[in-house]
């Protein structure tokens, strides 16, 4: 692994991407930050020709921009140095913005590598990997089930089974083809249960994908969390690996939101070794049970992703702040090394 090697760790919300980010933080040579989900309109703007230079005003705006985020401030680091380097010239590619911002965040915790942690990269997979070409990744898949019973405590908004499952199959598929066409040096895919139950085996194949050593210390991730991530996150990052997350949604999930889950995800779910009630003749299900649901949800979803984007994507013209990447409590502050 080098500095012009990156990790992108991306899948479906509350696969699991925080609780690999934890672990390979803890490695002596790999520093991960908070998400960093407001470069995504960079990405789609500038992406697409990654050599063209960003200059003058629309330079100062995208700095701007970054500096006021609310989730870079969770990152706990000055970019001035990098920024103001930057501004002296005059000019930018953006992986000389990204890498530069993600290697001011390695120094201060005295790392020489970097990666990142956005689950809603899965989307942005062909471009980010024309960016950096040399970047890796890998993919956190979990029963949907289970994403769907955890993101449901931890959003109130997301309390419809029918839509996350739709938007679950969504994310995998896509996240699985784009990977695919990446090859395996580039792509690894990395079952949620199998970390929690086989901590360090799967640990051991993570780390032989990106060219580290395993180190024994990862296992003692949660010693170190409070220095890498806010409060807001659910307490199981705050202890030791525990397999008592899998397959929660047999009980906390009620019989009809199994069902309209397994009715739009269950060929998925099956396919993926995970167990499915036998529905072959439920017709009626499949005709009244989650399409009224859907039908109900899937805009409310839609509406929240599309101006979720459009906040993004006028800020990052503008350089005005905004919290529509996401919110929370940043890390105690670290001095630099």
């Amino acid at each position: 692994m080098t500095e012009s090697t990156p990790v992108f760790i991306v899948g479906a919300q509350r696969s699991g991407t925080t609780l690999l980010r934890l672990l390979l933080s803890a490695h002596s040579e790999l520093a991960i930050p908070e998400e960093g989900t407001f470069w995504i309109p960079l990405l789609r703007r500038f992406g697409a020709h990654p050599e063209r230079e960003i200059t003058g005003s629309e330079l100062e705006r995208t700095l701007a921009y970054v500096e006021r985020n609310h989730q870079f401030k969770l990152w706990g680091i000055d970019p001035a140095p990098h920024f103001d380097a930057l501004r002296r010239r005059g000019r930018a590619r953006l992986d000389e913005l990204i890498a530069g911002t993600y290697l001011v965040y390695a120094r201060i915790h005295s790392k020489r590598y970097w990666g990142e942690k956005s689950s809603v990269f899965f989307r942005m997979v062909p471009v980010i990997a024309r960016v950096f070409p040399e970047s890796r990744f890998i993919h956190m898949v979990r029963d949907g089930r289970d994403v769907y019973a955890s993101w449901r405590k931890m959003d109130t908004t997301k309390g419809n089974a029918a839509v996350t499952a739709v938007e679950w199959v969504y994310k995998l598929r896509k996240a699985r083809r784009d990977l695919a066409a990446l090859g395996p040096r580039r792509a690894l895919e990395v079952r949620y249960e199998a970390l929690v139950s086989e901590p360090t085996r799967t640990l051991e194949q993570v780390c032989r994908f990106l060219e580290l050593e395993f180190e024994p210390a990862m296992l003692e991730f949660w010693r170190s969390s409070p220095e890498h991530i806010g409060a807001h996150h659910s307490d199981l990052i705050f202890n030791p690996v525990t397999t008592r997350s899998v397959n929660k949604w047999k009980k906390e999930m009620s019989p009809q939101e199994v069902r309209h889950f397994e009715l739009l995800a269950g060929k998925e779910l099956k396919a993926l070794g995970y167990e499915v009630s036998d529905r072959r003749g439920d017709w009626a299900g499949r005709l009244f049970g989650a399409w009224p649901a859907l039908g109900i949800g899937l805009p409310l979803r839609a509406g929240q992703v599309l101006w979720t984007a459009i906040d993004l994507d006028f800020s990052s013209r503008t350089g005005r702040a905004t919290r529509a990447a996401g919110g929370g409590e940043p890390p105690p502050k670290r001095a630099s090394s």
